[in-house]
């Protein structure tokens, strides 16, 4: 079923399989029988993403019978099993949004580099690098004149260019280079890419400025290594915070939550977190000093399970942030606020807080 180098060893029936899998750079799995007390038939399992499937039996080639299963009726002791699965390049659009899309290579994701600029070497586990900063910039396509989405995704060998064997692509029309993701952890990446036409990019461009802004600082609620580092340095009373079901925090019944917060002292900014529908009754009040933010109980109509919103933070809110020099940074920080109202508690602040500025 998973085709990853590896032995099997079935002791009551005197079997010993061994499997090479060379993927993804040659498209081949080896299966030995090294031993057998008697003869049996083997299926191997075609990946939906390969489509197809062949094998060889000792030299003797076996083709899928047309389902998800390639069967091989009679193997021995001895025999040498090699299967042969397309690496093809697949493109993967968002569901509610064709124009982006992520590259798949076989069965694996592939990511763009996009640098290592003022990253840092941190420990979660492994030694990987992490971003210091937030950066700008950002992937994106335009396609060429007269190439529609559907023609690039059905021709995508002739955009996507391999460098030789290795498992490397070159997007044509930009300088990403993609290879697997799950091989990447010291640099920033994209993975889903913005495709837009030339007559769409300048509409793309604009709405995607309004829509996103400039991100200042953002702060993960539920994760305390990050919500307690200098910066932001969380006060908290009654709180409740999870990382089971994605990362998240809550106050408690006359409980709070509070983080300094990067703004622009000139104005202009946003705050913007995920809510959850299922929280709907519960109550969210946000402050800054003496001035209320948002105060209301949730009444989500939507279907989403998770939902964003934003909140206007005043320009006098902003022009009082403090100076704070961190990392070799300047900061201008604002504290933040969370709880429920009257002391109730509150929904959950999930995923991500960000400040925002929208000029």
């Amino acid at each position: 079923n998973l085709y990853l180098s590896s032995t099997l060893r079935w002791a009551e029936k005197g079997l010993v399989l061994r499997q090479t899998a060379l993927l993804p750079e040659e498209g081949r799995v080896i299966i030995t029988v090294e031993a057998a007390d008697e003869p049996f038939g083997l299926r191997l399992r075609v990946p939906g993403w390969a489509g197809s499937m062949t094998a060889t039996v000792d030299g003797h080639t076996v083709e899928a019978a047309g389902d998800s299963w390639l069967r091989i009726p009679r193997v021995t002791a001895g025999s040498r099993i090699e299967a042969v699965l397309p690496m093809r390049l697949k493109a993967e659009p968002l569901p509610d949004n064709p124009a982006v899309m992520a590259f798949r290579y076989g069965p694996l994701v592939l990511s763009a580099g996009m640098g290592t600029e003022s990253m840092k070497t941190a420990y979660t586990g492994v030694e990987v690098l992490i971003p210091a900063k937030a950066m700008g910039g950002e992937a994106v396509l335009t396609l060429p004149e007269g190439v529609s989405r559907e023609a690039f995704t059905a021709h995508l060998e002739d955009y996507l260019h391999q460098d030789g064997e290795a498992v490397r692509f070159t997007l044509a029309g930009t300088d990403l280079v993609f290879t697997p993701h799950c091989l990447r952890y010291r640099e920033r990446y994209a993975i889903y890419i913005p495709c837009v036409t030339p007559a769409e990019r300048a509409a793309y461009e604009e709405a995607r400025r309004r829509s996103q802004g400039a991100v200042l600082d953002s702060v993960q609620p539920g994760y305390g290594q990050y919500e307690n580092d200098a910066l932001h340095a969380m006060q908290e009373h009654h709180t409740a915070a999870s990382t089971d079901d994605g990362s998240c925090r809550r106050a408690l019944q006359g409980g709070f939550f509070t983080y300094r917060m990067a703004v622009n002292p000139r104005g202009g900014n946003e705050l913007r977190f995920l809510l959850r529908q299922e929280d709907n009754g519960q109550t969210l009040r946000i402050a800054s000093g003496d001035t209320v933010l948002m105060s209301r109980t949730l009444r989500y109509v939507g279907a989403d399970a998770e939902y964003p919103v934003s909140v206007p933070i005043p320009d006098e809110v902003a022009a009082t942030a403090e100076d704070f020099l961190h990392g070799g940074n300047h900061y201008c920080l604002i504290p933040i606020t969370f709880s429920g109202v009257d002391g109730q508690p509150s929904a959950r602040v999930c995923e991500y807080i960000r400040t925002v500025c929208v000029r």
